[in-house]
């Protein structure tokens, strides 16, 4: 039996604008790989679906993703993403253009809370 694997109930990954995400890269000092490779363990892809996705091998997405943690100093993959969002909230919040993306965050966030 196949077992079934959760699924973040946001995407993340889809809240921020390119510019974020551009940004997000410079200040985090990314490589293009990184950039491909962050919004799909952000979506909560698994390591199968991220290398089918990006044509890679599984070996070198897990190479990868090593890193990433080495580059960003972390250790798990959930330090790795509050690493990732959090620079990604703080480029959002000094933007505050009109609708921001932290807003439509927060608002997507506290929607879904209260399903």
């Amino acid at each position: 039996m196949k077992r079934c694997q959760p699924r973040p109930v946001l995407a993340v990954a889809d809240l921020f604008d390119a510019s974020s995400w551009q940004c997000a890269a410079s200040q985090l000092g990314l490589t293009p790989n990184d950039m491909a490779l962050l919004p799909q363990l952000l979506r909560g892809l698994s390591e199968k679906e991220t290398a089918i996705l990006l044509s890679i091998k599984r070996r070198t997405l897990h190479a990868r993703i090593e890193r990433l943690h080495r580059r960003l100093g972390v250790q798990t993959r959930c330090e790795l993403i509050l690493v990732v969002v959090g620079a990604l909230v703080r480029i959002a919040t000094e933007k505050q253009v009109g609708g921001s993306d932290l807003d439509r965050a927060s608002r997507t966030w506290l929607s879904s809370a209260t399903d």
